[in-house]
C-alpha cells in the first residue's frame, strides 16, 4: 500500500495561498493598468493638433485618409496625391483638381506644383508634403475632439465589487483496523474516548481502529474564482 499524504503534504495550503495571492495581484494590476491608461488619455487630450499629429497619427493613417479623400485609378498609387500627379488649380468656371482646398482647406502656392508641359501642371514633393500634413492635422483634430469629450464626460472604470475564491482538494478517508499506525501516515492517530455527557453513552474507542488519508491515484486539486464587477465614472 502506498504511503498516504495528508493535505499539508500534498501542498494544498500552498496552492490555496498562491491562488488567493494571484487573484489579488491580477485585480491590483488591472486597477493600476486602468489608471495608467486614463492618465494617458488625459495627457493625449491636452496635446495640440500639431503635437497629436506628430506623435500619434501614423503614416498609414495619413495614407488611408488621403485615399479616402482623393481616390485614384492610377496603378501603383494608393491615392491621387503623389509627386508628379496631375494638378489643376481652381479657375474661372473650373474647380480645383484634386479638390485639395475643399477637402482640407489647403491652398497650394508656387513651388507646390510645377508646369511639366505647356498647360500641364503636376504636384511637387513640397506640395505632396503640405497636403499630407493637412490630412494628418485633420485626423488629429477629429481624434482630439473625441478624446476631450470623453475626458470631460468621465471615463468608465471597471472595479471588483465582490467575489469568492474556492480551493478544493479531492482525497479519500479510509477506515482500517488491520494496519499499525505510522509516523506521518495517519490524519488521526487514534480515536480516543470523549468522555460521558449527561444522558449520552459513548462507545469505547478500539485501539486498532485508525483514520488514514490515502492519496488517490491522481490527486485532484482545483481552484475556482468567481468575481463580480461594476463600473464607476
Amino acid at each position: 500500500m502506498p504511503d498516504a499524504l495528508i493535505p499539508l503534504d500534498m501542498g494544498f495550503a500552498e496552492f490555496a495561498a498562491k491562488l488567493i495571492a494571484e487573484v489579488f495581484e491580477a485585480i491590483a494590476n488591472s486597477t493600476t493598468d486602468q489608471e495608467e491608461r486614463y492618465a494617458d488619455l488625459v495627457k493625449a487630450a491636452s496635446l495640440t493638433p500639431d503635437e497629436y499629429a506628430s506623435r500619434i497619427i501614423t503614416a498609414d493613417q495619413t495614407t488611408a485618409e488621403l485615399a479616402r479623400l482623393f481616390p485614384t485609378r492610377q496603378a501603383g498609387q494608393p491615392h491621387a496625391i503623389f509627386t508628379g500627379a496631375p494638378y489643376k488649380p481652381a479657375g474661372r468656371n473650373r474647380a480645383e483638381q484634386p479638390p485639395v482646398n475643399a477637402a482640407l482647406g489647403v491652398t497650394l502656392e508656387a513651388g507646390d506644383f510645377v508646369e511639366k508641359a505647356k498647360g500641364t501642371l503636376t504636384l511637387t514633393s513640397t506640395g505632396v508634403a503640405k497636403i499630407a500634413r493637412a490630412a494628418s492635422l485633420s485626423l488629429a483634430e477629429a481624434a482630439l475632439t473625441s478624446l476631450q469629450r470623453l475626458v470631460a464626460r468621465g471615463v468608465q472604470r471597471v472595479i471588483v465589487d465582490s467575489g469568492r475564491v474556492n480551493a478544493k482538494l479531492a482525497f479519500s478517508v479510509v477506515r482500517t483496523d488491520d494496519e499499525p499506525a505510522r509516523s506521518g501516515f495517519h490524519l488521526v492517530s487514534q480515536l480516543k474516548p470523549l468522555g460521558s455527557l449527561p444522558g449520552i453513552s459513548l462507545p469505547k474507542a478500539l485501539s486498532n481502529v485508525r483514520l488514514v488519508v490515502r492519496q488517490p491515484e491522481q490527486a485532484t486539486v482545483t481552484g475556482e474564482v468567481e468575481i463580480t464587477f461594476k463600473t464607476i465614472a
